[in-house]
């Protein structure tokens, strides 16, 4: 996150947060690792406007996030990040942000350690399987079919 944002960057979060680069990434990582055993944000449409100076652009982008409680809730997020970014010294960073949060619902998680295979559960270091090089093949006899009930998965007809 540092690097996305320059070190006097302003970040304002609604209620919940308000203030520097530093602060901000002690507090959104420690509310993440005190709530959440899992996490995603995904970044969507985007409006860019550039100055006529071409240094200092005026960016609306859509962000849906995903957050699984460790007490098995999934919550669903959506809301847009107001940023202005500048270029100083031929970089690109973020120096203000404000977040507009537009919606958000909670329901049962169908994905938990039960149901997730150690093999398959994801984690925020280099033990994650996207670190596994090579990626190698696994036998068929290892499939997984511990789906919950309520999510099956069958073939389209």
């Amino acid at each position: 996150m540092e690097t996305a944002f320059w070190p006097d960057a302003q970040l304002n979060y609604t209620n919940g947060f308000s203030g520097g680069r530093d602060e901000f990434i002690a507090w959104a990582n420690n509310l993440h690792e005190t709530l959440y055993a899992r996490h995603q944000h995904h970044i969507t449409n985007q409006h860019v406007d550039l100055d006529a100076g071409g240094d200092v652009a005026h960016v609306e982008s859509y962000v849906i996030y995903l957050l699984r409680t460790s007490g098995g809730r999934q919550d669903f997020g959506a809301g847009r990040y107001i940023d202005i970014i500048e270029r100083r010294d031929g970089e690109w960073r973020i120096a203000l942000r404000e977040f507009i949060p537009e919606m958000r619902f909670s329901e049962e998680s169908l994905y938990n350690d039960a149901t997730i295979p150690p093999f398959a559960r994801g984690s925020w270091d280099r033990s994650d399987l996207s670190y596994t090089r090579p990626l190698q093949r696994r036998d068929a006899s290892e499939a997984v079919n511990r789906l919950p009930d309520a999510f099956p998965i069958t073939p389209s007809a």
